[in-house]
């Protein structure tokens, strides 16, 4: 598995602390990151809001928000719901560090702490993350690989029939002009066939949700069948 790069992350530090935000800025920026802070609750939802961020370090003792609620706000929002969140924390009860986990925290560090722990950990969030953003692709692909061979397996079946019937209506027998004496009964197959085709689009166009089933050589498939509409829950 190739090595998971670093440097450009931006992170941002949150922390009313005005040493411990020069602190981690400065040992963060020589690590390679791109760093910035902010000195509360508040401020950081603004900064965070505005800005993409790779990975927040929140102190627990802010102002205005404190670092718990600010990742309360946060995972209700879609977009930072996988987002990693590190709290720095000088309490040191068990029961205040599963508060920040149980509030949606990937991870606590509690105060003082050692800046090679703290480099360590954001390093295991930050390859965290980029395995599962991996993940979600390779799921991704592999959906819009299954629904192609869905749309080629049930689409078959009606433009081969159209393409018959076109066939037959050449065949037909010349009456002079270049005309052919087409039946009108082909011509209604060839419709349908085609209304048949169309149809299946639609269906494939309006898949929210959908189960795959096994074919020949290891393929598997939409069941375009038992395909949904409906948006899950």
């Amino acid at each position: 598995m190739r090595e998971i790069e670093f440097k450009g992350k931006r992170i941002l530090i949150a922390d009313d602390d005005p040493f411990n935000r020069e602190l981690l800025q400065m040992e963060l920026s020589d690590a390679g990151f791109e760093v910035i802070v902010a000195g509360d609750g508040e401020d950081a939802l603004r900064k965070v809001q505005e800005l993409p961020v790779d990975l927040l370090l929140l102190d627990v003792m802010m102002p205005k928000i404190d670092g718990v609620e600010l990742v309360r706000k946060l995972r209700q929002q879609k977009e930072f719901e996988n987002l990693p969140i590190i709290l720095l924390t000088a309490k040191a009860q068990t029961k205040d560090k599963l508060l920040g986990l149980e509030a949606g925290a990937n991870d606590y560090i509690t105060k003082p702490f050692d800046i090679r722990e703290l480099l360590a950990r954001v390093k295991v969030q930050l390859r965290l993350a980029e395995l599962e953003r991996q993940s979600l692709e390779a799921e991704r692909v592999k959906g819009v690989l299954e629904m192609a061979g869905a749309a080629a397996h049930e689409l078959s079946q009606p433009i081969s029939g159209a393409m018959g019937h076109v066939y037959l209506m050449l065949m037909e027998e010349d009456i002079g002009d270049g005309r052919k004496a087409v039946r009108v009964e082909d011509l209604k197959n060839t419709e349908d066939c085609l209304k048949r085709a169309t149809d299946i689009l639609h269906r494939i166009q309006g898949i929210r949700r959908y189960e795959v089933r096994d074919y020949p050589e290891g393929m598997r498939i939409v069941d375009i069948e038992k395909a949904s509409e409906e948006t899950p829950a």
